[in-house]
């Protein structure tokens, strides 16, 4: 069996691929400049469906990896290899996605910052959950 520190950063690999991926095919379209009208509504519901995903990926490496720090290792070096990559990223941003405007660019940026918080929260929250109810079963 994989140990969970690289089972998470392998999680961490895909779950980055999967994001990059959807920005990288949607993101012109999807994302707003942050002075634009509409851009705290669609930042705020990019975060839910963000925040929606990562619980339901941490709820499955919980299960594969049912540890009490499971979710620590998840959240911690999943976050790690996301930031990583996303450093060459925002380095690169012209080669990643060259119809970006400075704007566009900005707004991937600050939703990403959040992202990572809700990646590094998410899993422990699932953690606890999962403690929680562990403990009133026993």
């Amino acid at each position: 069996m994989i140990k969970p520190r690289i089972s998470a950063i392998i999680w961490g690999f895909f779950i980055w691929i999967a994001a990059i991926s959807f920005f990288m095919v949607f993101g012109a379209d999807l994302l707003l400049a942050p002075e634009e009208e509409s851009f705290l509504l669609l930042w705020v519901a990019l975060e839910i469906v963000t925040a929606l995903l990562l619980y339901v990926g941490a709820i499955l490496y919980a299960r594969i990896h049912p540890a009490p720090d499971a979710g620590l290792a998840f959240g911690v070096y999943g976050s790690t290899v996301g930031l990583l990559l996303d450093a060459l990223v925002i380095w690169q941003h012209s080669f990643f996605f060259p119809s970006f405007s400075q704007g566009q660019l900005l707004a991937f940026v600050i939703w990403m910052s959040f992202a990572y918080g809700l990646y590094l929260v998410i899993p422990q929250w699932v953690d606890r959950r999962s403690m929680i109810k562990h403990n009133q079963k026993g």
